[in-house]
């Protein structure tokens, strides 16, 4: 998660959410970017991962455009994945706020 202090009201703030397996029999190429961008009074929206400096590391194979998510099942889990941090991770007060 990504927002600058204080200005969330004009930047908004970016969740990279990184999908697929994990574990030691996992590597990158099995795991994906969705990037999901919160704007007060507006609300949440997929963005094109590819744009997130996220997408340039090795945590994930790939990163995947607007496209790619909107109207598939990854969308659905990717805000589900945003709901449970949102509603439960206090590091984000600023953000709710």
């Amino acid at each position: 998660m990504h927002w600058s202090l204080g200005k969330v009201a004009e930047d908004g703030a970016h969740f990279d959410i990184i999908v697929g397996q994990w574990g030691d029999d996992s590597n990158s190429a099995n795991r994906r970017t969705v990037a999901l961008e919160y704007r007060p009074g507006l609300g949440v929206m997929v963005i094109d991962a590819t744009a997130r400096k996220i997408s340039r590391e090795s945590m994930a194979g790939k990163a995947l455009n607007r496209d790619e998510i909107i109207g598939t099942p990854l969308a659905q889990q990717a805000f589900e994945i945003f709901n449970a941090i949102w509603l439960q991770d206090k590091r984000i007060a600023e953000v709710k706020s």
